[in-house]
Formats: C-alpha cells, sequence, structure tokens
C-alpha cells in the first residue's frame, strides 16, 4: 500500500529502562494486525528485541523500526533502549522521526530515564507525548503519577480529559487563541484541534496518553492520538547546509530531489550491514545513485526495503517523509547525507554523546591487534559512541562508552 506524505506518522519511543517501550511497540503491532500474536521480552519473543544479547539480557540494546498501518496511516515506531550505556541510540532516532513518545511506567512514575528522555527531547526541540503504561497493575495511582509529572515537567503536560486544564494550555499557544479564550470563553472543536496540534509542535503542550500495553487497554487510542497529534512530516523541515555551508530547510516533498538522511547503522547476524534512512524529500527506489558529499563518494543503492524488527518487507519506492533500510552502502556511516550530485546537501549531523567510561583492554594474543581494530570499527558502526584510544603513558589500549 502507498501513502501520500500527509499519511505518514514517525514516532520514537523512549524513556527508563523497563518502562515497557518494547511492549508497547509489541501491542501495537498486534492491534494493528501487523503481527498474529504478541510476543514478550521474558520470553525472547518479541519483534523488536530479536538479537540475541537482547533476548539474552531481555532489555533493547538497539532502536528497532516497527512500522505498522492503521486508519489509511503508515505509522514508523522507533523503539529505543532505556540502559544508559546506548545513550546514543536515542539520538539517533529522534533524528528519524517528527515526535517522540516518553514511556512512563504508572507504578513507578518519574524516573532518572524519564527526566533523561525530556531532556534529550528539549536539546533539539521535538515535539513530546507521555504515554502513561502498566495502568493495570495493582495499587496505581494514575491521578497521583500525572499530578508528578506536572510537578517535574510543568503545566504543559496534561491529559486530554482535563477539558478546563487543557484549555488554558492552549490559549498560552498564541496571543490569538488567548484572545479568543478570554473574549469568547472557550474554543469551536477546529479551534481547539488546531491549537493543541500548535501547542505539541512547539512544545507548549506535552499530553499525557493512558494504556496498558499488557492487556491492550487504551492501546487503539494511543494509535487514534498518534495520528491526530503527531505532527506529519511536511509540516516541519529538516535543518541543512548547502554547498556554501549556507541554512536551509528542506520541506518533505516527494516531487523534489530524493535527499536521504541515515540515523542508524545497523550490523548484525540477522540482517548485515542495513543502514537506516529517513527520506527527507524526494522518492527513493532501488538502483538509484546517489552522492555522499562526506567521502566525495557515488553510492549505489543495490537494495532498498523495509524493516519490522529483522524481517525485510520489499519496498518498491519510498516517498519524502518515509524510513527505508538501504542494503551495505560501502562508503556511508551514521549522520551522512545522499543526494544528487547535481544538489549538494548536508543535513546537520546527529550529536552523539562523548565516552564517559573507559577501561583499559588487551588481547589474549599479542599479534591480534589487528583484528581487534577491524572488530571494533565494526561496533563503532552500530554505536558511535564507542571509543578506541591508545594511552602513550600507559601503553595501555583504552576502549570508552557510556557508563555510570
Amino acid at each position: 500500500m502507498s501513502y501520500s506524505v500527509q499519511n505518514i506518522r514517525n514516532v520514537c519511543l523512549l524513556g527508563h529502562s523497563g518502562s515497557g517501550k518494547t511492549a508497547l511497540a509489541e501491542s501495537l503491532l498486534y492491534m494493528t494486525g501487523a503481527i498474529d500474536r504478541m510476543g514478550r521480552s521474558a520470553d525472547g519473543n518479541t519483534v523488536c528485541d530479536y538479537d540475541p544479547e537482547e533476548t539474552k539480557r531481555q532489555i533493547s540494546i538497539s532502536t528497532a523500526v516497527a512500522p505498522l498501518e492503521y486508519k489509511g496511516c503508515r505509522i514508523n515506531v522507533l523503539d529505543t533502549p532505556g540502559a544508559f550505556d546506548f545513550a546514543g541510540e536515542v539520538q539517533g532516532a529522534l533524528r528519524g522521526v517528527e515526535a517522540a513518545a516518553i514511556v512512563v511506567d504508572a507504578s513507578a512514575g518519574v524516573q532518572v530515564g524519564t527526566e533523561k528522555a525530556w531532556d534529550a527531547c528539549k536539546k533539539i526541540g521535538s515535539p513530546k507525548f507521555i504515554i502513561l503504561n502498566k495502568i493495570d497493575k495493582e495499587n496505581v495511582d494514575v491521578a497521583a503519577t500525572i499530578q508528578q509529572l506536572q510537578d517535574k515537567f510543568g503545566n504543559a503536560v496534561v491529559t486530554l480529559e482535563d477539558k478546563d486544564a487543557m484549555a488554558e494550555a492552549i490559549a498560552e499557544v498564541d496571543e490569538e487563541l488567548m484572545d479568543i479564550y478570554f473574549n469568547e470563553g472557550g474554543f469551536t472543536d477546529e479551534q481547539f484541534s488546531k491549537g493543541l496540534t500548535k501547542g505539541i509542535l512547539q512544545g507548549d503542550i506535552v499530553p499525557v496518553f493512558k494504556c496498558s500495553s499488557l492487556t491492550g487497554e487504551g492501546v487503539k487510542e494511543v494509535l487514534q492520538e498518534i495520528i491526530e497529534f503527531v505532527p506529519n512530516p511536511t509540516i516541519e523541515g529538516y535543518r541543512a547546509k548547502d554547498e556554501n555551508q549556507q541554512p536551509i530547510i528542506i520541506k518533505a516533498n516527494p516531487d523534489d530531489k530524493p535527499v536521504l538522511f541515515i540515523f542508524k547503522t545497523l550490523a548484525d547476524s540477522f540482517l548485515g550491514k542495513i543502514s537506516l534512512a529517513k527520506v527527507v524529500s524526494g522518492k527513493v527506489s532501488a538502483g538509484m545513485t546517489l552522492h555522499n558529499f562526506r567521502v566525495e563518494k557515488d553510492e549505489k543503492l543495490g537494495s532498498v526495503f523495509f524493516v519490522r524488527g529483522k524481517e525485510k518487507i520489499d519496498c518498491k519506492a519510498a516517498v519524502a517523509g518515509d524510513i527505508v533500510a538501504l542494503g551495505k552502502l560501502e562508503f556511508t556511516k551514521t549522520g551522512d547525507t545522499l543526494s544528487e550530485k547535481s544538489n549538494p546537501t548536508f543535513i546537520n549531523p546527529v550529536e552523539f554523546p562523548q565516552p564517559t567510561l573507559f577501561m583499559a583492554i588487551e588481547t589474549a594474543d599479542k599479534g591480534a591487534d589487528d583484528k581487534l581494530s577491524t572488530g571494533f570499527a565494526r561496533l563503532t558502526e552500530e554505536d558511535p559512541t564507542l571509543a578506541l584510544v591508545r594511552n602513550k603513558e600507559t601503553r595501555q589500549t583504552l576502549v570508552g562508552g557510556q557508563g555510570e
């Protein structure tokens, strides 16, 4: 099924480890018929946690894509790890979407990972909303958890059910809405919807949705709210630079020249080397040749497809706004832009966090240093937050990454 740009929604799931992001993605897939049974992280059979290390540890360690269809819309859900060791995954995923859903365990409330997710969204100005998950658990006080969220993040956090608080939040979006609110005492349905959408886009309103990924309660409502309130790719453009390094904004127009932005590289035993790319503008299909101006090399797109976890899905062509997978690019890495040679374009790269923890490593075989470097180069393709350095004073090889 083909989709117009206006009917594409891209959203990533962020939040503290254990808040239920992967389970929510699984529930969304199940509710829309993308899968015929729900897996569980504890059983190692979810769509998004397919890597052997993920099934072994029962946590996400890499961003996974879970596309689904609902009411004529294509929704690309990006499931990101909550463990702080993989913070770089969040930075990359946020660059491939138009909004973020911060998943909160209703029984745990605001956690460190909740705050980190909020800060990551705020840093790049990403629209966001909160999904209060696990509302089915015993002794959950939803109202108290929402109050905790408001105490921590301010009055921008509102529920759709609290029409008075929502109306006041919408009135704060701009002066015109403020005048309407005070002069007419409220909004029409159209004014309410437009004001809410604008408020979310500006970050002035952060709606709270409630669901249980385990029982399915509220999940279809979350799907409807994603369609209604997540900005479609045409609303905001991508910040980039032209050949003279002058700032430009690229709009998601399928009739423009093709521009792709690589926001994630996968290198695993199931899929091989795959580049996850946002189609920023134009259309893309297998056999196209685009140029990487960072290395001044042409890249032929030998295979273009969609992925759902480890599953490859045929793709005849993808339009601006969609997320695709590109097989075995030779020169391109995470953060690179691909465009036509006649259209030099440089999307602003992902700002990955620097390593915070270093440990000395050595090979069992002293002659295997070259193998270590080669193997580590593959790892850094998938996780750019990793670093391998040589300490001249101690003559040790140090590996650096994220840690607390």
